[in-house]
């Protein structure tokens, strides 16, 4: 990693964009040209999706095999939820306003079982949608 800092306290010199270039130059960059491809924005977005259900998952098996307390179960798994649904909101256009305020609802009142239901919704729609195009 390079960090290239630049100051002009009269702001009046443009940055020194040739000594970047010309470090570029001497050092070309390491991060593969597929990171600038779209396609793999949408991997990246879809696995993130799948990730925050597999992380709720693994938050209940901390809670069934006695190694979490159960407030941070549905805490976390709550918070979890909620970036999968801002991410379904955004990439599928599915108002997440709703389903959050629910959320919060179970979270306050330690239901657990509304919770996992919503879960298992979520898994279910996702199992569905996760082929499908999404919009960038």
């Amino acid at each position: 990693m390079v960090d290239i800092r630049y100051t002009d306290l009269q702001k009046t010199k443009p940055e020194p964009l040739e000594v970047i270039a010309a470090y570029l130059q001497k050092h070309p960059s390491t991060i593969p040209t597929l990171v600038m491809d779209k396609t793999h924005d949408v991997l990246w977005i879809k696995d993130e999706m799948d990730r925050r259900l597999w992380l709720c998952d693994k938050w209940f098996m901390q809670l069934q095999l006695k190694k979490a307390e159960e407030k941070q179960v549905y805490q976390e798994s709550v918070k979890s939820m909620k970036v999968f649904l801002d991410y379904r909101e955004k990439y599928y256009s599915i108002k997440a306003a709703d389903d959050k305020n629910l959320l919060d609802g179970y979270l306050m009142q330690n239901n657990g079982t509304g919770i996992k239901a919503k879960l298992t919704e979520y898994k279910n729609w996702w199992t569905v949608n996760k082929d499908k195009a999404i919009s960038l």
